[in-house]
């Protein structure tokens, strides 16, 4: 657990030598639009790259298995982590995630965390997904693949009634 720890500790001094600006966003999920108390998910992101993982992790007391996403937005590709155990872990590299979404933009507009937040959507395994993301930020980050090359992803809403939000 203290190597892991130490993994994202390592991520993080690496994005803020970076000189760019660092976001830190947070995502809740929801259901029926009542914030749930699951473990969020945290985002780190500047410009080129990103770290998708969860709260419990980022503050060292995650619980086995898990994982996080490494995001390179020069080269579009996506590095997976699966931790089983301490010393036992799985990457893969995905080159397709950020292009294999076809979103439809929509003209609906709303207000999310003091952005004006824009609407796509998409259909996945019969399921309708509805992206709400803002360009106003230098950033491409979501809390999972779907929308990436949209900008931030303020909000993922799945069947109108579940999803991730940030706050």
């Amino acid at each position: 657990m203290k190597r892991i720890y130490l993994l994202i500790i390592t991520h993080l001094f690496i994005f803020c030598a970076s000189a760019q600006d660092i976001y830190k966003i947070t995502y809740n999920y929801f259901n029926n639009d009542v914030i749930s108390k699951q473990d969020p998910i945290i985002v780190i992101a500047d410009r080129n790259k990103s770290i998708v993982t969860k709260q419990s992790i980022v503050y060292g007391h995650g619980k086995y298995p898990f994982e996080e996403s490494f995001l390179d937005n020069p080269s579009k590709s996506i590095i997976r982590q699966a931790s089983f155990a301490t010393n036992n872990k799985v990457k893969m590299i995905d080159n397709k995630a950020w292009t294999s979404y076809t979103l439809e933009p929509k003209i609906d507009s709303k207000v999310i965390l003091g952005y004006d937040a824009k609407k796509a959507v998409t259909s996945i395994n019969s399921n309708a997904i509805d992206i709400w993301y803002t360009t106003a930020l230098p950033i491409h980050a979501a809390p999972n693949d779907i929308g990436l090359d949209l900008g931030l992803v303020l909000e993922y809403r799945r069947n109108g009634s579940s999803g991730n939000v940030a706050t």
